[in-house]
């Protein structure tokens, strides 16, 4: 049992799967490859809390550092796998060094969609200004921008974009938001639950341009100073922050010959799908996954994924060093999100993906509503906002198989309870 199991990423899927193997009495040792500077650190406070300064670094380790020698796991910082040899067992990192491993877990998550050169009148490796937020030295290059009166231009109205556009207003920042699409979180949820969001940034003072896209940045000695829209309006800016999407960091796989389609291709196990007997020893969890889900394949983008694929394959392979006669788990998606933003709480539970109705509920509280979405009459997810009594029984249902009736969600006079 020499050869170690390798994790590459130091995300909160590598943190849980060393914590889990050991809870479940896996025996061989550990090591976490991560180009990351820190240990695993928490990314939902990054565009909040950690932004605004009310959390420190210490504040956001999943474990404290010395957790992982009592997890007998070793962790290689600002160290990067440059490739991996599936037929060999090993991987090769950026400083030519060459270790061999028992299993492989990929956990390298994903990556923000970067705008094209061409929309920049200055392209460098660097234009000041010109910001993404994805990990903890983002936001060291983002926090010189985030202070009063400074002239913030966020392109994307995904959770990113409006999660840090109610950071930069609570600055009392100058925030604009840019949508390609008709209308924010298009993607990702109802028009109703866009409405809601819109016309709560709009009260905090946040302009809201959809349909609009950004035609060109102007750069001067390398910083960042006006934005043209394809309305042909000028915003002078101070800084840009493009939240447009992410990406599944794949290319290591990719170049290892692994399956890759929107992320390393999986099974339900998380074993990368192939037939050759060397790639059954790899796994991939978070971000960077693509797993079957309800006849189709997802590559869900949240830490809950991340965190259940990766106590997954950590129970499974712990079993398998046992020779346990128990059959390995099979992952099953229970998708759910959240986001803050002001005093809002957005609590989504279930994927919308496919629904044909989209039902409005006011909460019982002021400002707190609920969207509900059916495919076909079947109930399948729940945007809760500020409203817990709907999240809650949204999830209980969605757990049991329940599919409430469409009619009696629509009155907001019932209650829920009851249904």
């Amino acid at each position: 049992m020499s050869d170690p199991i390798i994790i590459i990423g130091g995300g909160h899927a590598a943190a849980t799967f060393v914590e889990k193997y050991r809870k479940f009495s896996g025996s061989r040792s550990l090591l976490i490859v991560s180009d990351e500077p820190v240990a695993p650190y928490h990314r939902p406070p990054l565009s909040k809390k950690y932004l605004l300064g009310e959390q420190d670094l210490e504040d956001l380790f999943i474990y404290p550092p010395e957790r992982y020698q009592e997890l007998q796991t070793q962790i290689r910082l600002n160290t990067r796998v440059t490739a991996i040899n599936p037929a060999d067992h090993t991987v090769t990192l950026d400083n030519s060094e060459i270790l061999g491993y028992h299993k492989l877990i990929i956990a390298t998550g994903s990556r923000p969609r970067l705008l094209p050169d061409e929309l920049l009148t200055e392209v460098s490796d660097s234009v000041a200004g010109v910001l993404t937020l994805n990990d903890i030295n983002d936001v060291k290059r983002m926090k010189p921008y985030f202070s009063s009166g400074k002239k913030l231009l966020i392109i994307g109205g995904g959770y990113i974009g409006l999660e840090t556009a109610a950071v930069a207003s609570a600055l009392e920042m100058d925030v604009t938001v840019v949508e390609l699409s008709e209308r924010i979180l298009q993607r990702v949820a109802a028009g109703q639950t866009s409405d809601y969001f819109r016309q709560l940034h709009q009260d905090h003072g946040v302009r809201i341009l959809e349909s609009t896209a950004v035609s060109r940045l102007q750069v001067e000695n390398g910083q960042v100073y006006q934005a043209v829209l394809s309305s042909g309006d000028m915003i002078d800016v101070d800084a840009v922050l493009v939240g447009i999407g992410g990406l599944a960091s794949s290319e290591l796989a990719e170049a290892a010959g692994l399956p890759v389609a929107n992320g390393i291709v999986v099974d339900e196990y998380c074993q990368v799908e192939s037939k050759n007997q060397a790639e059954a020893d790899i796994y991939a969890v978070g971000d960077c996954a693509n797993v079957p889900y309800d006849e189709d394949r997802v590559r869900f983008e949240s830490v809950q994924n991340a965190n259940a694929m990766a106590a997954l394959v950590a129970q499974n392979l712990a079993g398998e060093e046992a020779e346990q006669s128990v059959p390995a788990k099979a992952f099953q998606p229970k998708p759910w999100f959240w986001s803050d933003q002001y005093d809002v709480k957005l609590q989504i539970e279930g994927f919308n993906k496919g629904y044909d109705q989209a039902i409005l509920r006011q909460g019982a509280k002021p400002n707190s509503q609920s969207v509900w979405y059916f495919k076909d009459n079947k109930f399948i997810a729940v945007d809760a906002m500020s409203d817990p009594v709907s999240f809650v029984l949204g999830k209980k249902w969605l757990a049991t198989g329940h599919s409430p009736d469409v009619e009696k969600i629509s009155d907001s006079s019932l209650d829920l309870k009851t249904i």
